[in-house]
């Protein structure tokens, strides 16, 4: 039977491959996971969202700095919408 140190080690380093492996996912589980402590969410918005949460939680406050008529116009057209990153 191993010891702890040495479960512990292979842990980490099967952590630390997962991660490399799938970088994108993990990082957007962890903010989900610190969103999740942050805030009060029921669990129907949880499984609906998963790890993309905190995208949901970002969008939602900015859209709740938005005038209620131009949150609701920009929910309406935000696929007219178009830009480009300089």
């Amino acid at each position: 039977m191993p010891t702890k140190e040495a479960y512990n080690a292979y842990m980490n380093e099967y952590m630390k491959r997962r991660y490399i492996e799938r970088m994108e996912d993990t990082k957007l589980y962890k903010k989900s996971i610190y969103i999740k402590k942050k805030y009060n969410i029921d669990d129907d918005t949880w499984r609906k969202y998963g790890q993309y949460l905190n995208n949901v939680i970002k969008i939602t406050e900015m859209l709740r700095e938005l005038p209620e008529d131009m949150a609701d116009e920009l929910i309406v057209n935000h696929k007219d919408i178009r830009f480009e990153v300089k």
